[in-house]
């Protein structure tokens, strides 16, 4: 049945298919959303540290009646900051799979992320050590 005859013309196999249209893509606009999410999750990123860093020193000079309800204000912007700038990250590099800022982002605070755990495990090991090692009674 390669012949049929529809409408009185003849139709054969050797027709070219048609496809859709790829739709154009602007990829400098695409990076330049990409790159947004990515200064804005750097910022936030370092806002978070030194955030953490105020908080502590500040707590350090003042007394505890006046320092309690900065201290909760300071340490909650510290951690929403913190949790928005990798949110941040992610949504630009699952959005964007081809930016490659978003991508050397997300394993710079991978790697980040992994050397602060390595640090806590080595602290807690050395504070186990040296409180064993103590003798003292009890």
């Amino acid at each position: 049945m390669d012949n049929q005859t529809t409408n009185n013309t003849m139709q054969t196999g050797t027709e070219t298919p048609v496809t859709a249209a790829m739709p154009q893509v602007d990829y400098a606009a695409r990076k330049k959303k990409a790159d947004m999410l990515c200064y804005i999750s750097l910022g936030l990123y370092a806002a978070s540290i030194v955030s953490a860093i105020a908080t502590y020193v500040y707590s350090a000079f003042v007394n505890y009646e006046t320092q309690n309800i900065i201290f909760k204000i300071l340490s909650a912007f510290s951690s929403v900051a913190f949790e928005a700038a990798w949110v941040l990250v992610i949504v630009a590099r699952a959005k964007f799979r081809e930016n490659r800022f978003a991508k050397i982002l997300l394993w710079v605070y991978i790697a980040m992320a992994i050397t602060v755990a390595v640090i806590l495990i080595a602290i807690i090991a050395y504070c186990v050590y040296t409180c064993s090692t103590c003798y003292m009674p009890g």
